[in-house]
C-alpha cells in the first residue's frame, strides 16, 4: 500500500500543476482504493474533490464507502454490480447519494 500511496501523491501533484495551468482534464482511476485503509481513502477523496474535475473511479469493492459518508452528498457513486451477485452492498446501489434497492 505504501508504494501505491507514493504514486498517488505524485499523480495528484502533477494534476495540481495541470490545474494551475488552467487546462481542463478528466481523471480515470482503476481500482484506486484496493489495499488502502480508511484514512488514505478519505485523504484521496478529499484531494479528488479539491481538483474540481470530472473523475471516474472503477473498483470491485464498494465497502470503502460508508453509508453515512460525507462524500455521498458531494459525489455521484454508481454501483453497477449485478443484482444477483452476493456483494457487500447487499444488492443495493448508490445513485446520486441515495441507496436504491
Amino acid at each position: 500500500g505504501e508504494q501505491k500511496v507514493t504514486l498517488i501523491i505524485i499523480l495528484f501533484l502533477f494534476l495540481k500543476i495541470i490545474k494551475e495551468s488552467k487546462k481542463n482534464f478528466i481523471c480515470l482511476f482503476d481500482d484506486l482504493f484496493s489495499t488502502l485503509d480508511e484514512r488514505y481513502i478519505d485523504l484521496i477523496l478529499n484531494e479528488i474533490l479539491s481538483l474540481e474535475s470530472q473523475t471516474w473511479i472503477t473498483g470491485v469493492d464498494p465497502s470503502f464507502l460508508k453509508i453515512n459518508s460525507k462524500y455521498l452528498k458531494e459525489v455521484m457513486f454508481v454501483n453497477l454490480w449485478e443484482y444477483g451477485y452476493n456483494n457487500i452492498s447487499k444488492n443495493k446501489q448508490f445513485i446520486q447519494g441515495q441507496i436504491v434497492e
